[in-house]
């Protein structure tokens, strides 16, 4: 009895622990963007919606409204923004307003919306892409000012003005092989980058892929480079700066 009263108590443990640990990850991504002033929730079936039971979320900020709609399938069917000003009448959510921008469709990095900072309105695409995700950044009026590819979650995002820096673990593909065109490859890659860094070595990852699949090895190594290091991004005076952190970059080939 003491053996199994200890095991159920060591799960019980185990269990309060990723809950923990899971509460605090989900704070601490919430932390990072604007909470919005109300939330409304339109849905016959907010648990399984489908094209006939859709799901719509409006998100009211001060200055717009995001408004999604999902049916159940990957990426929102709808994603608009609705500029507010001081003399409008609050957004509806169940109607399409005067003013009203549509996203969706139009842009392959629009999937979901994941949160607001400021006047910076973020974006993820509905898919992976090489093993990243795809993110875009818009202004209230629907202009894109931004897009890229990262892995896992922002680290940080952090406002000074109408300045927006960015931190997180960015995927960079490449549109040549590191290891058949190794230094015309590295001068294109820094060129679209900015990296300084010396040539990281793909040399294994592209061996381990040849392995297993052997009868396409020489076909492989044509194979585009995917790189992937930590880096922080600035938005500032309507340009772009990339500063690469320190540690290793990783390589490998393209799905």
């Amino acid at each position: 009895m003491a053996v199994i009263y200890n095991f159920f108590r060591l799960i019980f443990i185990l269990v309060s622990l990723l809950a923990l640990y899971t509460n605090s990850f989900a704070i601490e991504e919430s932390a990072i963007f604007d909470q919005p002033v109300t939330q409304k929730i339109i849905s016959s079936s907010p648990d399984s919606p489908s094209f006939d039971h859709p799901k719509r979320t409006c998100s009211y900020y001060p200055s717009f409204m995001i408004k999604e709609i999902y049916i159940g399938e990957i990426g929102d069917s709808l994603i608009s923004i609705t500029p507010i000003t001081k003399n409008s009448n609050p957004p509806k959510c169940d109607n399409k307003n005067d003013g009203e921008i549509i996203l969706s469709g139009n842009d392959e990095a629009v999937g979901y919306f994941i949160g607001a900072k400021g006047k910076f309105l973020f974006f993820d695409a509905g898919d992976s892409y090489n093993g990243g995700l795809p993110f875009a950044i818009f202004t209230k009026n629907g202009k894109k000012l931004f897009e890229d590819s990262r892995l896992n979650e922002f680290n940080s995002i952090s406002l000074s003005g109408n300045n927006i820096t960015m931190s997180y673990r960015r995927l960079y593909s490449a549109k040549c092989s590191l290891v058949d065109r190794k230094l015309d490859c590295w001068n294109d890659i820094k060129s679209e980058t900015g990296l300084t860094s010396t040539i990281p070595d793909c040399t294994k990852s592209y061996e381990e892929l040849q392995k297993r699949d052997p009868k396409y090895a020489a076909d492989l190594v044509k194979d585009p480079s995917v790189l992937e290091y930590d880096v922080v991004v600035q938005y500032k005076n309507g340009k772009l700066y990339f500063n690469k952190l320190n540690g290793k970059i990783n390589c490998y080939p393209a799905e």
